[in-house]
């Protein structure tokens, strides 16, 4: 999907769809593609995979919008769904003052996880709107835009020298600085962010195959369907759920926290020798040696409710939710064979606490009978 910015909005184009997300007061808004038409000049900053969502680390400070710059492919599930991973984010500040400096022109392609193409840098620019822009002239964009940028910076040291800066200001630049700076090497460096455009990767296929017996489950959008419990960026889309705009399904994709992995294995077996007399009387063996292939899939789901560090979450709150609950199902399928196995764990399911940080701290029970 291509990312447009005008003087108002970021602009996401995604075949018949587009979501427009305003740079004046952060507010997200589903269209049709068709309607970009009438948005004076946009400049396309390149290609982008989806969105995880809008979020605000104060409420004196901007909003910011997360994208997905970077994924890679895992494999496919039972039905041919493709899941991905997020290796890298991009962070828009959603006002009109801040020139985002995104580096999405060159991207990496998406490639198959274990694939001997990974990592291999290659040149991800949109298609429609950069073909026939000469090199010279995407630098003569950039040259201008950072140089807007300088300008807008030294306006803004020459008012905080005018106007001297309140503490509270600057605390609250530092907790943003830090947030951001967690969240980028969250999606970078940890490897546990996974998601599918068309496969249901929050329920287990049990679930699943008890949803279906409905014939109207397929009408219903991906995002209905999923296990809340693990949709771990539904806070962050809650704008466009709370919209009610059909148009708006279509950006809504659930993200999981934890682990996916898909492999193709093989099983070589020599069967027994079998022996059978020929017409012409003569003994042949006719064993042969089969390879079977199968595919084993391993998925990984935390919960969103009640996760934190060790020590700081134990027990169970008021619903009865577990702290760092995770839901870990082990699916073989073999031709047309599917089994799935369920494992799940969390903490202790009673209320109960562990405070400090000395070596085994007591455990403390915080209710009576």
């Amino acid at each position: 999907m291509e990312l447009l910015m005008s003087n108002d909005y970021f602009i996401l184009v995604d075949g018949l769809h587009s979501l427009w997300c305003s740079r004046i007061d952060g507010k997200l808004t589903a269209k049709k593609a068709s309607q970009v038409s009438s948005v004076h000049s946009p400049v396309c900053l390149g290609v982008v995979y989806g969105v995880i969502g809008k979020f605000q680390v104060h409420s004196d400070v901007d909003k910011k919008l997360l994208l997905i710059r970077q994924r890679a492919l895992v494999g496919c599930l039972p039905g041919g769904h493709e899941v991905y991973k997020i290796q890298k984010i991009a962070i828009l500040p959603l006002n009109q003052h801040d020139v985002p400096e995104l580096d999405i022109e060159k991207d990496e392609e998406t490639t198959e996880l274990g694939s001997d193409k990974k990592n291999t840098p290659r040149n991800k620019l949109c298609k429609r709107h950069h073909i026939g822009i000469r090199k010279t002239e995407r630098s003569a964009v950039e040259c201008q835009q950072r140089a807007l940028q300088k300008t807008w910076n030294s306006i803004r040291t020459a008012t905080a020298q005018v106007k001297p800066r309140r503490k509270d200001n600057k605390d609250r630049e530092k907790l943003e600085r830090r947030v951001l700076d967690e969240l980028v090497k969250m999606f970078t460096d940890t490897d546990s962010f996974y998601y599918s455009l068309s496969g249901d990767i929050t329920n287990t296929l049990q679930r699943q195959q008890a949803h279906s017996n409905s014939s109207s489950v397929e009408a219903i959008p991906l995002w209905k369907r999923v296990d809340e419990r693990f949709f771990w960026n539904r806070h962050m889309l809650m704008e466009l759920i709370e919209s009610w705009n059909p148009q708006a399904d279509h950006w809504i994709v659930p993200i999981i926290q934890g682990f996916v992995q898909i492999e193709q294995c093989w099983i070589d077996s020599a069967e027994t020798p079998e022996y059978i007399t020929s017409p012409d009387c003569e003994i042949k063996d006719y064993s042969t040696k089969q390879v079977k292939e199968y595919t084993m899939t391993v998925i990984s789901r935390r919960s969103r409710y009640r996760a934190g560090t060790r020590y700081k979450r134990r027990g169970v709150d008021e619903d009865g939710k577990c702290a760092n609950y995770v839901e870990t199902e082990q699916i073989f399928q073999y031709l047309s064979h599917i089994v799935s196995f369920v494992q799940v764990r969390g903490s202790v399911p009673v209320f109960w606490s562990q405070p400090g940080y000395k070596y085994r701290p007591p455990p403390q029970l915080d209710r009576g009978k």
